[in-house]
C-alpha cells in the first residue's frame, strides 16, 4: 500500500508544492478546505477540497470543487490523501502508546508521512484526557515500520513514568536490531532532557546510513 501510494504522490507533491512551502501545524487543517486529493483502494487519484482535523478517529472531507455537497470518507475506505505538502497514509494494525504509558493497537487510522526508506515513520495524533487540567489535549505518536516489525514511540509525553521511558527506549533497541552503534545512537539521541524528540534524528540517520 505504501508503495502504491508513494509512486502516485511523488508526481503530486510537486504539483502542489507551490501551495505551502513548510508543513503546516495539523489544526490549521481544521479550519478551512484546502488543495490536494485523496487516492482510493483502486489506487486512483482524485484532485479537489480537503478538510480534515487529522486526529485518529476523524473523517476526511472531501469535494471536487466548491460548490459540491462535501462527502466524508473513512481511513478505510482510501489508501491516503494529500493535503499542502502533506502525505497522509492509512495505517492498519499499528500501535500506539497511551498516556501514563498503556499500549493499544488501532485497526486503521490515518498518518503523516515523517520518513520512507528501511523505516517508514508516521505521525499519529490522538485525542487524550490530561488528568491535571481537566481537558482534552493532542498527543503525538511517531508510529515505525520496519520489515515485519512495528512499534511506537510517544513524542510530546512528560508525564511517562522513568519505567515506561526505558521500556520505549529498549523496544527501540531491538526495533534496531541492537546493534551497537545504533544503540549508542539510541543513549545519546534519547535522553532525559530531549525525551522522544530525537527520534527523528534517529530514523533519518538511520535511513540514510542503511
Amino acid at each position: 500500500m505504501i508503495k502504491i501510494l508513494l509512486s502516485i504522490s511523488i508526481t503530486l507533491l510537486f504539483i502542489f508544492e507551490t501551495q505551502s512551502q513548510s508543513r503546516v501545524p495539523i489544526e490549521e487543517y481544521g479550519k478551512r478546505d484546502w488543495p490536494g486529493g485523496y487516492i482510493d483502494l483502486d489506487g486512483e487519484f482524485h484532485e479537489g477540497l480537503l478538510y480534515i482535523y487529522p486526529v485518529l478517529g476523524q473523517k476526511l472531507r472531501f469535494r471536487e470543487n466548491e460548490t459540491d455537497s462535501p462527502k466524508k470518507l473513512r481511513s478505510k475506505d482510501i489508501l491516503g490523501f494529500i493535503i499542502g505538502e502533506d502525505e497522509f497514509h492509512t495505517l492498519k494494525n499499528f500501535p500506539l502508546v497511551a498516556v501514563h504509558g498503556i499500549k493499544a493497537n488501532f485497526a486503521n487510522g490515518f498518518g503523516r508521512m515523517i520518513a520512507l526508506g528501511k523505516v517508514e515513520a508516521f505521525q499519529v495524533y490522538k485525542y487524550e484526557y490530561n488528568q491535571i487540567t481537566g481537558e482534552e489535549e493532542i498527543c503525538e505518536n511517531l508510529v515505525l515500520f520496519k520489515d515485519d516489525f512495528k512499534m511506537a514511540v510517544p513524542i510530546n509525553r512528560n508525564r511517562l513514568k522513568r519505567g515506561w521511558k526505558d521500556n520505549i527506549k529498549n523496544n527501540l533497541k531491538d526495533f534496531f536490531d541492537n546493534d551497537p552503534h545504533w544503540n549508542e545512537r539510541i543513549d545519546l539521541l534519547i535522553n532525559k532532557e530531549s525525551g522522544f524528540v530525537g527520534i527523528y534524528d534517529l530514523v533519518e540517520e538511520y535511513n540514510q546510513r542503511i
